[in-house]
């Protein structure tokens, strides 16, 4: 997905149209976001304290795993010279790479142990719960 391609912007002569038939030159906000209000193109994205911020798009070039990250801070308002030009900061630090072999492990268990009780609670006469199947 992303920008949008129109034929206005080409400039290519075997694609050119009459500008009736043109579509307007629109850049799409894939998954541009707002902060305090701001426009999006207020923000600045960086990474490991380098830009990071895809101007065509206003949204970050690199996108890391959420395992890659060690730390996400927002600032918007005033903040500290460093962070340059833009209404709002998004700094993403990564985490630091090693030798040593390390991972995340992910489990899903899902059981009828894990269940909360049902509102209202059951009674001696309602009928007893079905058992839960694996979809």
């Amino acid at each position: 997905m992303g920008a949008t391609s129109c034929n206005c912007c080409s400039s290519a002569p075997e694609q050119s149209q009459s500008a009736a038939n043109r579509a307007p030159c629109v850049r799409a906000k894939a998954n541009a976001i707002s902060i305090n209000g701001g426009r999006p193109e207020g923000n600045n994205f960086t990474l490991d304290g380098l830009v990071n911020t895809d101007q065509a798009m206003e949204t970050p070039a690199v996108i890391l795993s959420q395992d890659a990250i060690q730390e996400v801070k927002v600032q918007s308002g005033i903040y500290p010279a460093e962070y340059g030009f833009s209404a709002s900061q998004v700094n993403v630090v990564s985490k630091g790479g090693t030798n040593k072999l390390h991972g995340t492990v992910f489990e899903s268990d899902r059981n009828n142990a894990f269940d909360a009780k049902p509102f209202p609670r059951p009674t001696a006469s309602s009928p007893p719960r079905p058992p839960r199947t694996r979809s």
